[in-house]
């Protein structure tokens, strides 16, 4: 086999709602990134003492830390479900 030839690849059929959890997760951590960003900007330059945002970071990080683990979730039910299909066919 030369270097221009490849091996095909199996395209696993995604299902839609899987796209869809995974796509919400995505959009969730987004927001929290950039809420984590706008809460730092505040801290850093604003005109108050940045311990009054601690609360408001300390949500953000324990949002993001949810987020993570929904995501983590979708994809392993996501892996064992798929496991488990190839396996009854």
């Amino acid at each position: 086999m030369n270097k221009t030839q490849r091996i095909a690849q199996p395209v696993l059929p995604v299902k839609k709602e899987f796209v869809i959890a995974v796509d919400d997760a995505s959009l969730e951590i987004e927001r929290g990134i950039n809420a984590a960003i706008s809460i730092y900007t505040a801290m850093a330059e604003g005109p108050f003492n940045p311990d009054e945002f601690m609360d408001g970071m300390y949500f953000v990080l324990t949002r993001l830390e949810k987020c993570n683990k929904d995501l983590r979730r979708i994809v392993r039910d996501e892996q064992s479900q798929s496991s488990v299909s190839s396996v009854s066919k």
